[in-house]
């Protein structure tokens, strides 16, 4: 996923999409002046698949497959509201908007929704890489499980002096416990206890 900055704002426009004519004029006056460029959906070409931020008119949202593309690409998504309601609330969240802005628009509104959904964009990319990591320790756990049950019986020693001889191995070799517990397990003549 894409992390995006205020620089970004002069490489890559933004998009406008499925907005209604007025609303799509009102934004026009306010990105003009705070010197942002946009592209609406049917200006943009196949090619184009970077953009700073996605707005889009939530009364009239369409486009749901725009939407999914730009949300698997990281693109933060940024829902136009007239009404401040729990259940349209719901609806904007459920369709992936990242931030919530809300009318009468302003040129202070728009900057301040862009940093939040960036930020927020950028926080959820952190959270995502989390997950992953510690979801790849996780799946790991029966591999140092197994290898301290086999050192246990072939080694014949406890499970804390096995647990002991991988924690020195992988700070003596440099590696992560699970990556020595995959050298053992595909080389266990090497790993002979010393």
């Amino acid at each position: 996923m894409n992390q995006l900055t205020t620089s970004d704002f002069t490489v890559h426009p933004l998009l406008m999409v499925d907005c209604e004519p007025n609303l799509l004029t009102s934004l026009e006056k306010s990105l003009s002046r705070m010197g942002l460029r946009w592209k609406t959906e049917s200006q943009i070409s196949e090619s184009e698949q970077t953009f700073s931020a996605l707005f889009i008119d939530s009364q009239n949202f369409k486009s749901e497959s725009l939407i999914h593309k730009h949300q698997q690409l990281g693109t933060p998504i940024i829902a136009i509201t007239a009404h401040e309601g729990l259940t349209e609330i719901q609806r904007i969240i459920s369709f992936g908007a990242t931030a919530l802005l809300h009318k009468p628009i302003t040129q202070r509104a728009i900057y301040s929704t862009l940093m939040m959904a960036i930020g927020l964009n950028k926080k959820f990319d952190e959270n995502l890489e989390l997950i992953n990591r510690l979801n790849r320790k996780y799946q790991l756990v029966p591999l140092l499980c197994t290898t301290l049950s086999w050192m246990m019986v072939n080694w014949n020693i406890d499970q804390d002096e096995a647990y002991r001889w991988l924690r020195t191995e992988a700070m003596r070799t440099n590696q992560s416990i699970e990556s020595v517990c995959l050298k053992l397990k595909s080389q266990p003549q090497q790993g002979l206890k010393k």
